[in-house]
């Protein structure tokens, strides 16, 4: 009895008087199987863009339904206010409006147009730029932040005296109007120079009605002409009756009114610019010899001199000892200065 007692009390405890059910049944592990699905016909939108025959078969294609309805389905957002501000440059009620059911991206919020974003790495000086867009910056490290071309020291809108400097070099632009200069012309009234001088210009075949005779005369703007004839065609007057420079023989009192030294280029002085010319030489800088550094004012005229490179102003462009061969940046573009 005692053996007996033993052996059933071992195979309780280790499950050996556990049996398999009888008859039929699922493995172990198995999940039921999926029910079938009616052929009724109830149109589903998936969110896979394809419209289904009912629920059921979108469910068993785990396919997860947008509408009851066939595709596509309505768009669906609140009707808050939260205005945002597209890519496309329109407004939007809300973001939802915008991105579900326009398919637009969001550039910012609130209504159009955007406002720029803020540069962290820029300093809070206040020294105002006025941007190509037509908006006002506080310094030109917030201009380039966003991208933006300067196009004159100082708020917006751009004045014509902060764009061109006031030299007096009358051009005919293509308006057949006389402008200050080219600067004036070309940036201020967006017009192209037509010819050197003041309106009008001279016909293109007056060239060739004038005399072939060579009797030399320098012009105003500091070019030689074959003759009168040639430089009335364009447009100039005559400074002197012989090649460029014009330069008097003789130094009196009438023709050097005033007394102010300059430092020619051989490192002499003289008592007057116009005893220097008289000399054949030319002034390096005004005042007593040596020549003390170059110092201009601190004027952004952006202009292209005759060596190709690009100085802030003309004095700048003095100093270097080259002359200006078009207002702005190199290379010019357009009618040369």
């Amino acid at each position: 009895m005692y053996c007996i007692g033993l052996i059933l009390l071992i195979s309780c405890r280790f499950g050996l008087s556990q049996r398999p059910p009888i008859g039929p049944g699922l493995p172990i592990g198995l999940p039921p199987p999926l029910r079938k699905c009616s052929k009724n016909i109830r149109p589903v939108c998936g969110a896979d863009g394809i419209t289904h025959s009912n629920l059921c078969i979108a469910r068993r294609l785990g396919i997860p339904v947008l509408c009851r309805k066939p595709c596509p389905c309505d768009c669906r957002c609140k009707t808050n206010n939260n205005p945002v501000c597209g890519v496309d440059g329109k407004n939007y009620t809300n973001k939802c409006i915008a991105q579900r059911c326009k398919k637009v991206k969001v550039q910012c919020r609130g209504r159009c147009p955007c406002k720029p974003k803020k540069c962290r790495k820029c300093p809070r000086r206040g020294d105002p730029v006025c941007g190509s867009d037509g908006i006002t910056y506080n310094n030109e490290c917030r201009a380039k932040c966003q991208k933006a071309e300067i196009k004159c020291q100082g708020p917006c809108p751009c004045r014509c005296s902060r764009l061109c400097p006031p030299i007096n070099d009358p051009v005919c632009g293509t308006d057949d109007r006389t402008h200050d200069n080219s600067c004036v012309a070309m940036r201020c009234r967006n017009v192209q120079v037509k010819c050197k001088g003041r309106c009008p210009c001279g016909n293109g075949n007056c060239n060739d009605k004038c005399p072939k005779r060579v009797n030399r005369v320098c012009g105003e703007d500091g070019q030689t002409y074959i003759n009168k004839c040639q430089a009335k065609c364009a447009n100039v007057k005559i400074k002197c009756n012989k090649k460029c420079p014009c330069v008097s023989t003789t130094c009196s009192k009438r023709d050097c009114p005033f007394s102010r030294p300059v430092c020619g280029v051989n490192g002499r002085t003289y008592d007057t610019i116009c005893e220097a010319k008289c000399k054949n030489v030319k002034a390096a800088c005004t005042g007593r010899c040596p020549c003390r550094k170059c110092t201009c004012p601190k004027l952004k005229f952006p202009v292209c001199g005759s060596n190709g490179r690009t100085y802030d102003n003309n004095c700048k462009a003095g100093c270097a000892r080259t002359t200006t061969k078009c207002f702005g940046r190199c290379p010019c573009r357009g009618a040369r200065n």
